[in-house]
């Protein structure tokens, strides 16, 4: 196994798939802003995903199942008589049978090279997963998805751009207060500040105490919409249009706990449903879609 791959692997067997003391994922800990505030968005975000896919047949395919962490993951295969859960990750398919039971079919596998005949599938899913695969390789998974795939039926691909329009501002914005900061000399001053008031400070006789559990490496490494285009856009019928237009970061920077959090949430939401196109291509979580 790659070495990209096996770091996954490591991660969510040793990390990811482990639960805190409040019973939640510590991937979805890390990665996801759980916040009240957030229920409604996170949950209609997760349901515009049902919207692309099949609601019935014989066979779902998810791609990278995971744990199934999300209540709403479990509808879109509820209409189905199999859900098909491929996954390297051999903790990851057991969390995932806690959950489906005798309505899943648990598959060791590597999402690259498919352990299935063409046109198998009457739905696919792949949340989250590609862009955890090696870059040399993503392209091959999104040939297996559509491989796989039945003919009139649908896949849909949670994708993630490497940058989108919030990093390029605040990108922008932090180039800018350096620049200045530089320039005034603030940082000099700054610097001989802290020097002074670090000869002052005793902590624990210089031991550092760590509560939380380290987070072991994960590997990410996303494309950008021109390789999409240019990868698939003449061979496959795709649509790339927006799951999450913003991610953590924005949220629990910009968005306060309270009512006014829940209608800037409101306000986003709606925006993705009046402009999915226009920001599937500028946020930070797209939806593509495959038809066959």
């Amino acid at each position: 196994m790659r070495n990209e791959k096996e770091i996954v692997r490591r991660f969510y067997d040793t990390f990811g798939w482990d639960r805190n003391v409040g019973g939640v994922y510590r991937d979805t800990d890390a990665f996801v802003d759980s916040r009240h505030v957030l229920d409604s968005y996170r949950h209609n975000t997760h349901m515009r995903v049902a919207r692309f896919l099949p609601s019935r047949g014989e066979y779902f395919l998810d791609a990278g199942c995971g744990a199934i962490p999300h209540q709403e993951y479990l509808e879109y295969s509820a209409g189905f008589r199999w859900r098909v859960c491929v996954d390297f990750s051999e903790k990851a398919l057991a969390e995932a049978r806690t959950k489906l039971g005798d309505h899943g079919l648990y598959v060791v596998g590597d999402v690259t090279k498919l352990p299935f005949v063409d046109n198998t599938f009457d739905a696919v899913l792949s949340a989250h997963v590609i862009y955890h695969v090696p870059y040399d390789e993503q392209e091959a998974v999104i040939r297996e998805l559509h491989r796989t795939l039945a003919p009139g039926r649908t896949c849909g691909i949670i994708y993630s751009w490497p940058q989108y329009w919030y990093s390029r501002f605040r990108g922008y914005c932090l180039a800018v207060c350096r620049l200045i900061w530089k320039t005034l000399s603030v940082d000099r001053l700054w610097k001989t500040v802290r020097e002074i008031g670090g000869r002052n400070v005793q902590a624990d006789g210089g031991h550092r105490v760590v509560v939380a559990r380290e987070r072991p490496p994960l590997y990410f490494r996303p494309h950008d919409r021109r390789w999409f285009r240019e990868t698939f856009a003449e061979t496959f019928n795709m649509e790339i249009r927006t799951w999450r237009s913003v991610d953590r970061l924005f949220t629990q920077r910009l968005v306060p706990d309270n009512f006014f959090g829940r209608l800037i949430m409101t306000m986003i939401y709606w925006c993705e449903d009046l402009l999915p196109h226009l920001l599937g291509r500028m946020g930070r979580y797209p939806l593509i879609i495959l038809r066959k």
